[in-house]
């Protein structure tokens, strides 16, 4: 399966999604250009994505694929992949790493973010 060039041209970056086929529940997120949603069908890394895509291949099955989100720049598609894994949650995701920025910018409960930027800066005197 794949886009053709006018699909490719018009979808831009996107944000996609693989599920499972039996429950929709999502097991991995990801952001492309082109055909880079399909080309986990075909990878044979011992990554926990394709693992889960062997398992389903073995049931005569394949992950449903979405676009959560299509016609965007690559800066949004990062914004809104690294966003869908914060929420979720990485562990209930095959994905490696959380996101772009998501240490600096990710899920964080509302009270830690009020203390980073209104704390007090420490005055330490050591040598």
């Amino acid at each position: 399966m794949e886009f053709d060039n006018k699909t490719q041209e018009e979808i831009k970056s996107y944000v996609y999604v693989y599920s499972d086929p039996d429950t929709e529940i999502p097991f991995y997120i990801g952001k492309g250009q082109g055909n880079r949603c399909f080309q986990h069908l075909e990878d044979q890394s011992e990554s926990e994505k394709v693992k889960k895509s062997k398992e389903l291949k073995e049931q005569n099955k394949k992950p449903l694929i979405e676009l959560l989100r299509y016609g965007i720049t690559d800066d949004e598609a990062a914004v809104v992949e690294a966003t869908l894994i914060d929420y979720i949650g990485r562990e209930n995701l095959t994905n490696k790493v959380r996101g772009l920025h998501s240490r600096s910018f990710g899920r964080e409960f509302v009270q830690d973010i009020m203390l980073k930027y209104t704390a007090e800066d420490a005055a330490i005197d050591d040598k």
